[in-house]
Protein backbone atom coordinates (compact mmCIF):
# COMPACT_ATOMS: atom_id res chain seq x y z
CA UNK A 1 0.00 0.00 0.00
CA UNK A 2 1.15 3.52 -0.67
CA UNK A 3 0.49 6.44 1.63
CA UNK A 4 1.19 10.08 0.86
CA UNK A 5 3.69 11.94 2.99
CA UNK A 6 1.40 13.08 5.78
CA UNK A 7 3.01 14.44 8.90
CA UNK A 8 6.54 13.55 9.85
CA UNK A 9 8.28 10.24 9.24
CA UNK A 10 8.15 9.74 13.02
CA UNK A 11 4.34 9.66 12.74
CA UNK A 12 4.34 7.14 9.89
CA UNK A 13 3.68 4.08 12.07
CA UNK A 14 0.50 5.73 13.38
CA UNK A 15 -0.47 6.86 9.86
CA UNK A 16 -0.07 3.30 8.58
CA UNK A 17 -2.12 1.89 11.49
CA UNK A 18 -4.91 4.41 10.80
CA UNK A 19 -4.85 3.54 7.09
CA UNK A 20 -5.03 -0.18 7.84
CA UNK A 21 -8.01 0.42 10.13
CA UNK A 22 -9.72 2.44 7.36
CA UNK A 23 -9.01 -0.38 4.92
CA UNK A 24 -10.55 -2.90 7.35
CA UNK A 25 -13.64 -0.68 7.73
CA UNK A 26 -13.99 -0.46 3.94
CA UNK A 27 -13.82 -4.25 3.71
CA UNK A 28 -16.35 -4.69 6.53
CA UNK A 29 -18.70 -2.22 4.79
CA UNK A 30 -18.20 -4.07 1.49
CA UNK A 31 -17.03 -0.80 -0.05
CA UNK A 32 -14.94 -2.07 -2.97
CA UNK A 33 -13.94 1.42 -4.19
CA UNK A 34 -12.73 2.58 -0.76
CA UNK A 35 -10.75 -0.65 -0.32
CA UNK A 36 -9.17 -0.35 -3.77
CA UNK A 37 -7.90 3.18 -3.03
CA UNK A 38 -5.37 1.65 -0.63
CA UNK A 39 -3.91 -0.70 -3.24
CA UNK A 40 -0.80 0.24 -5.14
CA UNK A 41 0.12 -1.15 -8.53
CA UNK A 42 3.05 -2.95 -6.85
CA UNK A 43 1.01 -4.44 -4.00
CA UNK A 44 1.11 -8.20 -3.48
CA UNK A 45 -1.38 -10.26 -1.48
CA UNK A 46 -0.76 -13.93 -0.90
CA UNK A 47 -3.95 -15.92 -1.46
CA UNK A 48 -4.82 -19.61 -1.46
CA UNK A 49 -4.53 -19.57 -5.25
CA UNK A 50 -1.07 -17.98 -5.14
CA UNK A 51 0.08 -14.38 -5.11
CA UNK A 52 -2.18 -11.65 -6.48
CA UNK A 53 -0.04 -8.86 -7.91
CA UNK A 54 -1.19 -5.30 -8.44
CA UNK A 55 -4.42 -3.54 -7.63
CA UNK A 56 -6.51 -5.25 -10.34
CA UNK A 57 -5.50 -8.81 -9.43
CA UNK A 58 -5.95 -8.13 -5.73
CA UNK A 59 -9.38 -6.61 -6.28
CA UNK A 60 -10.36 -9.68 -8.32
CA UNK A 61 -8.95 -12.11 -5.73
CA UNK A 62 -10.86 -10.37 -2.94
CA UNK A 63 -14.06 -9.74 -4.94
CA UNK A 64 -16.18 -12.24 -2.96
CA UNK A 65 -15.66 -10.13 0.16
CA UNK A 66 -17.57 -7.27 -1.44
CA UNK A 67 -20.57 -9.26 -2.66
CA UNK A 68 -23.84 -9.31 -0.71
CA UNK A 69 -23.91 -12.56 1.25
CA UNK A 70 -20.20 -13.16 0.63
CA UNK A 71 -17.73 -14.06 3.35
CA UNK A 72 -16.66 -11.44 5.86
CA UNK A 73 -13.08 -10.55 6.65
CA UNK A 74 -12.56 -8.73 9.93
CA UNK A 75 -9.18 -7.59 11.19
CA UNK A 76 -7.73 -4.99 13.49
CA UNK A 77 -4.07 -3.95 13.48
CA UNK A 78 -2.64 -4.24 16.95
CA UNK A 79 0.96 -3.37 16.15
CA UNK A 80 2.55 -0.85 13.79
CA UNK A 81 6.26 -0.47 13.20
CA UNK A 82 8.27 1.84 10.95
CA UNK A 83 11.73 1.71 9.48
CA UNK A 84 14.46 3.92 10.91
CA UNK A 85 14.26 6.31 7.94
CA UNK A 86 10.46 6.51 8.19
CA UNK A 87 9.91 5.38 4.59
CA UNK A 88 8.36 1.99 5.37
CA UNK A 89 5.88 0.71 7.92
CA UNK A 90 4.15 -2.56 8.60
CA UNK A 91 1.02 -3.24 10.58
CA UNK A 92 0.04 -6.62 11.98
CA UNK A 93 -3.11 -7.83 13.62
CA UNK A 94 -5.43 -10.79 14.01
CA UNK A 95 -8.08 -11.76 11.48
CA UNK A 96 -11.26 -12.98 13.14
CA UNK A 97 -13.13 -16.03 11.88
CA UNK A 98 -16.91 -16.13 11.50
CA UNK A 99 -17.45 -18.40 14.53
CA UNK A 100 -14.21 -18.23 16.43
CA UNK A 101 -11.46 -15.91 17.47
CA UNK A 102 -8.23 -15.34 15.61
CA UNK A 103 -7.75 -17.50 12.53
CA UNK A 104 -4.60 -15.88 11.15
CA UNK A 105 -2.32 -12.87 11.42
CA UNK A 106 -2.52 -10.21 8.70
CA UNK A 107 0.54 -8.11 7.94
CA UNK A 108 0.17 -5.01 5.77
CA UNK A 109 3.27 -3.20 4.49
CA UNK A 110 3.13 0.50 3.67
CA UNK A 111 5.52 2.72 1.73
CA UNK A 112 5.61 6.45 2.41
CA UNK A 113 5.70 8.47 -0.78
CA UNK A 114 6.63 12.12 -1.28
CA UNK A 115 3.70 14.52 -1.22
CA UNK A 116 1.77 14.57 -4.46
CA UNK A 117 2.53 10.99 -5.50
Amino acid sequence: MILPALGSSADFAATARDADRAMARACAARDRAAFARFLDGESIFVTRGGPARGASEIAAAWSALFEDGGPRLRWEPDESLRSEDGALAVTTGPVAGPRSGRVLLLSSPFRREPAGR
